[in-house]
């Protein structure tokens, strides 16, 4: 099967189901087992209407890496299927076997080619003009942040970075985001 999809078939003479995500895992398919039954959506949503609760390790989980790789999701006792696999469920039985593997594209797909990615120049931008705007930004005596953070430190870390001798280009970027986070929900330290 080719393109995006995600769907259930049932088979009536083996009394099973079965569930099927797509190869690259665009549409995605979430189940979950309540009282003996099956449920599963293309959103967790209507999954939810129970007594669901958000399990820590998963939070923390997509919280470090932005997303909840399958079967994982946020909630304890919801699932999703991997992509471009399938399972099945037994009806009579109301046994889950294994995740099945869909057979892999061939090696000279686009899948397998080196991924080029994204650049983004935070680096030098913190050595030029912008470095200059956040610096004073972030050292002001009129904002949330400089009640949380050393604000002689982070003039450092700008002084620091400048003269090419260290690269926080990551610490400067965190520093900016907790910045507007701080402005945007007014949050004062306690």
């Amino acid at each position: 099967m080719n393109g995006i999809f995600a769907f259930c078939f049932i088979d009536r003479v083996k009394n099973r189901f079965y569930l099927a995500r797509d190869p690259f895992g665009v549409k995605p398919l979430y189940y979950k087992i309540e009282d003996k039954s099956l449920i599963f959506g293309s959103e967790v949503k209507p999954l939810l209407k129970s007594k669901t609760k958000i399990d820590l390790d998963h939070l923390y989980t997509f919280l470090n890496i932005r997303y909840n790789p399958s079967p994982q999701t946020l909630f304890n006792d919801v699932s999703k299927i991997k992509p471009g696999s399938y399972m099945s469920f037994d009806i009579k039985n109301e046994l889950i076997s294994h995740q099945f593997q869909f057979s892999q594209p061939p090696k000279k797909t686009i899948i397998y080619r080196k991924k080029k990615g994204f650049y983004t120049p935070r680096k030098e931008w913190f050595k030029g003009d912008l470095g200059h705007y956040y610096e004073s930004l972030l050292t002001s005596n009129h904002n949330s942040f400089s009640n949380l953070i050393n604000l002689n430190y982070v003039k450092q870390i700008f002084k620091m970075h400048r003269s090419g001798k260290v690269n926080y280009e990551k610490q400067l970027f965190v520093l900016i985001i907790l910045f507007y986070w701080l402005e945007k929900y007014n949050l004062e330290n306690d």
